[in-house]
């Protein structure tokens, strides 16, 4: 192969490394809003742990639809465990569950970012051999 069948050979090989990042990347977009979402949702547990018995409420209904209620119970909390499961958990098993996924999700953002590395450190020593070629 001459030297710039070779040439074109990388910069091709390097141009799909450039849609290969693109994957990781919006994955990664994904995981933060997700942590984002679960932090989030563990300082409401931790406002609703503050709450007295028989207060008034809006409850969600959905696509922005509220009902009024009042909590009487605050050491009782429905949690969807997938599957159309739901189980009640006092507020602190709540947030220990949510705890758990964080500590799931910022392993995953972890792994991401580094297979994200990876790609990077591959497109960068491709670009060298590229440059040292053309030279």
């Amino acid at each position: 192969m001459d030297k710039k069948q070779e040439i074109q050979k990388k910069y091709l090989e390097l141009q799909n490394i450039e849609q290969q990042i693109k994957q990781p990347q919006q994955q990664l977009l994904l995981l933060n809003q997700q942590l984002l979402e679960f932090m989030k949702l563990i300082e409401s547990i931790e406002d609703f742990k503050k709450v007295k018995e028989n207060s008034k409420a809006f409850a969600p209904l959905g696509s922005g639809i509220y009902a009024e209620a009042e909590i009487k119970n605050i050491n009782k909390l429905l949690i969807n465990v997938g599957s159309n499961v739901s189980l009640f958990r006092t507020p602190d098993e709540a947030k220990e569950m949510v705890a758990k996924q964080v500590n799931d999700i910022k392993e995953v953002i972890q792994k991401t970012e580094e297979e994200i590395q990876s790609i990077i450190n591959y497109a960068i020593k491709l670009q060298e051999e590229i440059k040292s070629l053309i030279e």
